[in-house]
């Protein structure tokens, strides 16, 4: 998904994050891959002026997540 970002692909990447963000896994590292995944869609939700899109990626994040903080930033 970021490289198909950084080529300018929005589309693919916003695909290849959602699959990702398909994953179920128990398994600590997985599970934190996929909130980076919801992250991601979040930001790039947030820089087409989505903004009701990326409070709906950013919110999949548990409370418990290290990345939480930076979803409410």
């Amino acid at each position: 998904g970021t490289i198909a970002l950084a080529g300018g692909d929005v589309e693919a990447a916003l695909l290849r994050f959602r699959q990702v963000q398909l994953v179920r896994s128990r398994d600590k590292d997985m599970r934190e891959i996929v909130d980076l995944a919801w992250l991601a869609e979040g930001r790039i939700q947030h820089d087409a002026g989505e903004v009701e899109a990326a409070v709906a990626a950013y919110r999949r994040l548990s409370r418990d997540s290290p990345y939480f903080a930076e979803a409410l930033y």
